[in-house]
């Protein structure tokens, strides 16, 4: 999902939506998530993640910044499951913690 763009139109106009997923690192950070097979190896069982959201309303002057929302997330996987933990720092806007829980269903499906 990271990197995904779209759009969407609500009463107030035109969005454009951009998600970008960073993954923990060393314990001390986060770094941006890869797809290559050595990045991936490094991955063990359980991994933290900042999940951001990033809503522009595209205008005929320009784009505005509409709204943006970080989440944290803790993926466990134990086997014959997997586990989603999600947080939403703080707590204004549209999207919610078990909204981007569906969003992560629809995406491994």
């Amino acid at each position: 999902m990271d990197g995904k763009q779209t759009n969407f139109r609500t009463d107030i106009g035109l969005f454009k939506r951009e998600i970008r997923v960073d993954i923990a690192s060393e314990k001390t950070g986060f770094e941006h998530v890869r797809t290559d097979s050595e990045f991936l190896s490094e991955i063990s069982e359980r991994a933290d993640f900042t999940f951001r959201i990033n809503d522009t309303l595209l205008k005929g002057e320009g784009k505005v910044p509409a709204a943006e929302y970080t989440f944290l997330i803790r993926i466990d996987d134990k086997g014959g499951r997997i586990e989603c933990f999600v947080i939403q720092q703080g707590r204004s806007g549209e999207i919610d913690s078990l909204d981007l829980k569906n969003m992560l269903k629809g995406a491994l499906r």
